[in-house]
């Protein structure tokens, strides 16, 4: 958290609010980031809609402490994984109408912050690969398209999540013969410290064991594929090639006319695994600008908490 300030001023607040972390930046009217707070994950399906509010109350009693004071607050944009819906849209806004903060914010899906901060503006396309995934594009009609992100249960290709699954998956069919030989199985038993494969189905299927706990699995791939592990390699390309197509859909749906074609790249399975984000970028450069954005995604959050500012002014 960036030390105290001293002088009283208006400012603005931008959450990027996620399924194991969330990142709140206060700036004042020029965009000059005044101080930064960081907690837990905020996806109120995840959290539930008490604990959100009350996440929340503790960021603004966390800014307060730096001189921040929530009488000058004059704008919060959030982008929170899990606001898919109308309904979802209702329960935040009437969390934060509880906090005393009616008609002082915006709310948005965490990708149109992604595609704002790694863009500079809502046009273009996202793609997130992190313990999730989710492809999400804006045209210049203002249209909207999206192509995954519906949680791990139905979506989530290409993610970290979709990593562990497929180790989990091949590794098994593996030994009982049903998959080339790999050495995922006794790897991934040595990093949970687990000492047989009854106590792994044990860990997959126990009611405690999170999303979050099966996708740090991802690490177990990263490492057999860097030994040669064909398996392993195998399954970060397909990683990649599920990525591609959820941006290749949203091409396909919302830019096919579109003269030039931006796409900004994020999450830490595209900017931390080279096989992945290499695979994605080369497949995908004919027919777009692609890049990988090295910006947080919160800067796009204070980007619209801004222009929000400036659009409606002093609220």
């Amino acid at each position: 958290m960036i030390g105290v300030i001293l002088l009283t001023m208006e400012w603005v607040l931008g959450i990027d609010g996620g399924g194991s972390k969330t990142r709140g930046w206060a700036a004042d009217r020029n965009g000059i980031i005044l101080a930064k707070v960081e907690r837990g994950a905020s996806n109120h399906h995840v959290i539930g809609i008490v604990k959100f509010r009350q996440l929340i109350s503790d960021m603004l009693d966390k800014f307060a402490a730096t001189g921040l004071e929530r009488s000058d607050l004059r704008f919060i944009s959030l982008g929170l994984a899990g606001v898919d819906r109308q309904q979802d849209k209702v329960s935040i806004g009437m969390s934060l109408d509880d906090l005393g903060l009616k008609g002082h914010y915006s709310l948005c899906n965490d990708s149109e912050i992604a595609l704002v901060a790694g863009i500079g503006k809502l046009e273009g396309i996202v793609a997130i690969s992190g313990t999730g995934s989710i492809a999400y594009g804006v045209n210049a009609q203002g249209e909207c398209f999206r192509a995954g992100g519906w949680g791990h249960v139905v979506s989530d290709e290409g993610s970290g999540y979709y990593i562990a699954r497929q180790a989990l998956v091949r590794s098994i069919k593996a030994a009982e013969g049903m998959e080339q030989p790999t050495m995922l199985l006794a790897d991934i038993l040595t990093f949970l410290q687990i000492a047989s494969f009854d106590d792994l189905i044990t860990f997959i299927y126990h009611p405690q064991t999170t999303k979050n706990q099966v996708a740090v699995l991802t690490e177990v791939v990263v490492s057999a594929a860097a030994n040669g592990d064909v398996v392993a390699i195998a399954i970060l390309k397909d990683t990649a090639d599920q990525i591609i197509a959820l941006i290749e859909a949203i091409i396909t749906r919302g830019f096919a006319t579109a003269p030039e074609i931006k796409v900004v790249l994020f999450g830490s399975i595209l900017q931390k695994i080279p096989q992945v984000r290499e695979r994605v970028i080369a497949k995908l450069q004919d027919k777009a600008d692609i890049r990988c954005s090295e910006a947080e995604p919160v800067s796009g959050a204070v980007i619209l908490a801004l222009q929000a500012l400036n659009k409606f002014g002093k609220v």
